[in-house]
Parts: C-alpha cells; structure tokens; sequence
C-alpha cells in the first residue's frame, strides 16, 4: 500500500501549475518503471487547492486520475480544501471523477485493504459537518480501542480534540499507525506533509516529502524530488539555469516594484521584490537640505509620512529639537 499526502493541484499563480506538472510528470514516469497493478494507493485529502476550481486545474485532476488509473485501487480521502462553498452549501471540487479503479471517501467509513483493517476519517473540524457530527464519530472509539484497525486515515487539526482524544486513548493501549493530511509544516509523527511547497514558508519543513510505503505491517518512505524550490536574488543578479522537473520561484531584492522585477526579469517565476532599504540621512546631510534646523527636518518627515503621532508628543520632539538647536 502507498500513502500520498497533500497535492493541493492550483493554478492560481504560475509556479504553483508548473510544480503541479513537476509532480504529474514524476509519478507518470514512477508507475511505468514500478508495477503497480497489484498495488493500492491511499491519497490522504486536499487533492486540489483552496481557490476556485478553474479550468485548468480540473485539467491537472483529470490527468492525476488518469495516471493513478494504473494501480489496482485508488482511495481519494476528502480534505478541507477539497469542498467548495457553492450557493450556500458544500460541493466536492472533483466529484467528476469516474474512474472505475478510483474511489473517494467523503464519510467516516471501515475499509479492509489487502488484509488490512483500515479507518478512514475525512475533514471534519467540529463545525462542518462533511460526514458524521462529532456524537458520530464518537462511536468509533470502542472500536479503536478495541484493536479493530491497523491504520487510520484522517485530515484534519491534531487540535480537534474529540478526534484526538479518541486516538491517543487508544494509542495508550495499543499504537496504532497514522497517516494523516492537513498539515504542511509543524512536525508531527501522524502527517504526510505535502508533495511540494505550497508555500515559501513550507520550503524548510521538518515533514518529509516522500511517498510512504506499508506493507505486511512495516513502513517505509519512497523519497520524492524536489519539485519547487525558493530563492532570492539581488536586483541585477544573473539568473542560474533551470533544471528540468525542478520549479525555481525568485524573489528579487533592492527591486522598487514587482512590476519593475516582472519587466526586467520575463522569463522566470517572482513570487515578489522588496524595495532597496531606506538609510537615514545623516546630520551633515541633513544641515545640506533644511539647513542648520532639525525642527525643520522633523516638521518634513510627519508631513510626508503621517506617523500616528499625538499632538502632545510631536510638541515634545519639537521642544527637544529646539533645545538642541
């Protein structure tokens, strides 16, 4: 059996589609060089991304499903991210998926997978109920606690309590092994993480990107490559070459705008530029410009910055500067 954590497919910025067709590649190449007719494959929720479903991210899902086809089941876990608020109510993001091999678990379900007792638990938070409320799914415990599974699919916060309650009441007795998606970056033994970052604050994270392999009761990692990597560069900096599979997203510093960075550098992917730091005048500079009066100086800089300064305050600085003066 394998494991895939979070892919969140998006389209909303550039990058995020080529690391998707990154990934899309990676495993189209991974199932032809490995037989995986016999296999089954668990994706653990969050297929796709918060945004709206556009057109061409139906078209990344309809291409993983194509590619996942091959193995012998495939379960599609429900995540947060994967439910769309449509007219005042939830709808699945992919429902269209009709492949005979593909099978998605939108309710708290029991699924014996080649031997295996496994529970499903998809997103569930306390407020929405994609599934069973939390009085539902507080019968599930006698059975965890009972040594009903061997594994335990779910997504959602290790903050929701009743969830986790209920599973670490059980782990106390007998360990049960975990796999679960929601989370990208705190380290926690249960996660899968993500397939790429989603973001450039998950580029470091302590969660391995890996496809997790069990089976006849032990577990093991398939490492993935990198997917997307961020980096940043000074204004006017040379640019490395792109490697093939390997998604580079700039951020250019001592760059007055991003349009300006977007201009000057067209064929690369900018997540953003940060404006040259500004250095305080100094004195002598100062005295060139208003002259000898740092009243002057100061009287200049609230009336082109507008600081949230009190009058009471500003009288202050003025009487100080006046005394220095």
């Amino acid at each position: 059996m394998l494991i895939l954590g979070d892919i969140q497919f998006s389209t909303h910025t550039d990058w995020r589609k080529e690391a998707a067709i990154n990934f899309l590649d990676w495993l189209e190449g991974f199932v032809k060089t490995r037989d995986v007719s016999q296999e089954v494959l668990v994706q653990v929720g969050d297929l796709v991304e918060e945004s709206a479903l556009v057109g061409e991210t139906i078209c990344l899902v309809a291409r993983f499903a194509q590619i996942v086809s091959a193995f012998k089941k495939v379960y599609i876990l429900t995540g947060n991210h994967d439910w769309k608020m449509v007219g005042g109510s939830y709808q699945l993001a992919y429902k269209f998926i009709d492949n005979n091999n593909i099978e998605i678990v939108d309710r708290p379900r029991e699924i014996e997978i080649q031997g295996t007792s496994c529970l499903f638990l998809p997103h569930y938070n306390g407020t929405r109920r994609f599934g069973r409320t939390a009085g539902g799914m507080a019968d599930l415990y006698p059975k965890i606690k009972n040594d009903s599974y061997e594994l335990i699919f779910g997504h959602f916060f290790d903050t929701t309590l009743l969830l986790f309650s209920m599973i670490e009441l059980a782990d106390d007795l007998k360990p049960i092994r975990k796999y679960f998606g929601h989370l990208h970056t705190r380290p926690h033994e249960m996660y899968t993480g993500s397939v790429h970052a989603c973001k450039i604050n998950e580029e470091d994270t302590e969660l391995p990107r890996c496809i997790f392999e069990y089976r006849s009761g032990q577990a093991s990692q398939i490492p993935l490559p990198i997917f997307v990597e961020f980096r940043d560069i000074k204004l006017g900096g040379e640019i490395e070459p792109s490697i093939q599979g390997k998604t580079v997203v700039y951020t250019i510093l001592d760059c007055a705008s991003e349009g300006l960075a977007r201009e000057l550098y067209p064929d690369i992917h900018i997540r953003k530029s940060t404006p040259p730091r500004k250095i305080a005048p100094s004195a002598t500079e100062i005295k060139k410009t208003l002259g000898a009066s740092p009243v002057d100086y100061f009287r200049e800089w609230v009336a082109e910055t507008s600081p949230n300064l009190k009058r009471g305050v500003a009288g202050l600085i003025v009487g100080l500067l006046e005394d220095v003066k």
